[in-house]
């Protein structure tokens, strides 16, 4: 008798553990994606920005919202790991950038990213896309530019000087240093004719004159490939 009732314990736990929610691989603190009927949806914060990620009916998508800079980067790999659960038909990279805190170095990394794992991108109708932005932007398959009123511009800004090499304050003086390395980015990303041009309209930029590239001549050059009049993947 004892030895039965023994038995019958022994299967009681067994079956309480079998039942148990298995241990979650998200770290303590940090909470799982949120995934619905609707697919997936999870904001990823980092310092002077965030990050929206959704997934529904094949169709991908990152938001940037804010700062270009090393953290957004290091969350963008996050995003970009939480997408590979989700069959992705298309993946998109949505630009509403902010000026403050935003680099061309920290743009180049997240443009590589973006273009190694095969993303489009796309400005947020509105939004301001301002050199570090025009960088990611340029990283797309299919870069995508909305041509609505009031016209969401490309505005090639002053190119922050190398601090031992220029000579004037307020014109655009890029050591040979820099100038390589963004003109084999944009080569990758664009060719040859259509970088080029891009480095010679931001060399014009100086810190009192931007350089707007309005929809009708950024497509023409070669840095967008696409205008729409909407954009049905940015909800925010």
């Amino acid at each position: 008798m004892r030895r039965n009732f023994v038995w019958w314990l022994l299967a009681a736990v067994l079956l309480l553990g079998a039942c148990s929610a298995p241990p979650s691989i998200y770290p303590r603190g940090e909470p799982a994606p949120a995934r619905s009927q609707l697919g997936l949806m999870q904001v990823l914060a980092y310092d002077g920005g965030r990050l929206v990620v959704r997934a529904q009916g094949g169709q991908c998508s990152i938001a940037l919202e804010g700062a270009i800079n090393r953290a957004a980067g290091v969350q963008l790999n996050q995003a970009f790991e939480a997408l590979l659960r989700s069959n992705c038909q298309q993946r998109w990279l949505v630009l509403d950038p902010s000026d403050a805190g935003s680099t061309i170095g920290a743009a180049i990394n997240i443009g590589s990213a973006v273009r190694n794992r095969q993303y489009h991108t796309q400005i947020r109708p509105s939004a301001r896309c301002n050199t570090p932005c025009a960088f990611v932007f340029a990283a797309g398959l299919e870069r995508i530019q909305p041509d609505t009123v009031p016209a969401t511009f490309v505005v090639l800004t002053q190119v922050p000087p190398d601090s031992d090499f220029r000579r004037n304050a307020c014109a655009t003086e890029i050591s040979p240093q820099q100038s390589q390395q963004m003109s084999r980015y944009l080569q990758a990303m664009l060719g040859v004719d259509p970088a080029n041009e891009f480095m010679r309209q931001l060399l014009s930029a100086t810190c009192e004159r931007s350089v707007g590239l309005r929809p009708d001549f950024a497509r023409p050059m070669g840095l967008t490939t696409r205008l729409i009049s909407e954009c049905t993947i940015c909800a925010r």
